[in-house]
């Protein structure tokens, strides 16, 4: 379901608005703590802390949430400067 017919969708239903600037906030905000949360699980692995295979490659996929993060970035000074 695209994110806009949610976001309709959940408004109409539950009664509460959803404010746009709320909305992207809570979706940069996931895409970094999933950064870190990657990059400690890597760490972690790299250090010793873990024997878990699963997350020896969490860095590799750092990137796509950084694409993610920077695409759902709104226009301003600042991120044209990136």
């Amino acid at each position: 379901m695209p994110l806009e017919e949610f976001v309709e969708r959940y408004s109409k239903l539950s009664g509460i608005p959803v404010r746009r600037e709320n909305l992207i906030f809570y979706r940069l905000f996931n895409e970094i703590k999933h950064t870190v949360i990657a990059l400690t699980g890597a760490k972690s692995f790299n250090d010793g802390r873990t024997r878990n295979i699963v997350i020896a490659d969490r860095a590799s996929i750092v990137t796509s949430y950084l694409i993610q993060f920077l695409d759902w970035l709104p226009e301003t000074p600042l991120r044209t400067a990136l």
